[in-house]
């Protein structure tokens, strides 16, 4: 990331894409905390985070905390079983906007979540999900990344998590990897390959 600022129509036009993003009963139990690289309250934010993410996270132009609402505080006996699901679908919404638009998100769970909560004042029907960091990518000033490489990150093969009719465990699935025909319990993926 250049540390270049994200303008806020920029920011508003992610929102607005995590904002779409389905969740059960349309509760939309999302919210986002953020804070630019020039805020007063940076600082709390930038320093919660692990040793590591600080390094990729230097240059950031905005710092946002994903908080997910567990119930209603009215109504505490009834609990959002998928909150954080629903919030997940938001911040891929988020994310794939910020592609679309050349900016970069990165997603974090390395920080202090108790020093997290304290700074944004978590109330007790909500969770702390994630971190993530906006910026604008380097290539745009024709410079080149040297904290992070260019890289496409490994996946997981499809039989490892696509089961047919029944869950496998993990020995049944190397067995089934070891066996050169096609058999079922949806062996029939095994070898599947983006074309």
């Amino acid at each position: 990331m250049t540390g270049g600022a994200i303008t806020d129509e920029e920011l508003m036009t992610l929102f607005d894409a995590a904002r779409w993003a389905p969740s059960s009963f349309n509760r939309q139990p999302w919210n986002f905390v953020y804070v630019h690289r020039s805020s007063s309250y940076w600082a709390s934010f930038f320093d919660a985070l692990t040793d590591a993410n600080k390094v990729w996270c230097d240059k950031a132009a905005i710092l946002v905390v994903l908080v997910s609402n567990q119930y209603n505080p009215s109504q505490p006996e009834e609990h959002y079983e998928t909150a954080s699901f629903d919030c997940g679908a938001a911040w891929e919404n988020l994310s794939l906007q910020a592609v679309q638009d050349d900016l970069v998100a990165h997603g974090m769970e390395g920080f202090d979540k108790d020093v997290i909560a304290r700074t944004i004042r978590l109330a007790s029907h909500q969770k702390i999900e994630m971190m993530f960091a906006l910026g604008c990518p380097l290539r745009k000033l024709g410079g080149d990344e040297t904290t992070r490489k260019d890289r496409v990150t490994l996946r997981n093969d499809l039989e490892s998590f696509v089961h047919r009719n029944f869950l496998r465990n993990m020995n049944q699935i190397e067995k089934d990897s070891a066996q050169s025909q096609v058999g079922d319990h949806g062996a029939m993926v095994r070898n599947h390959r983006p074309s």
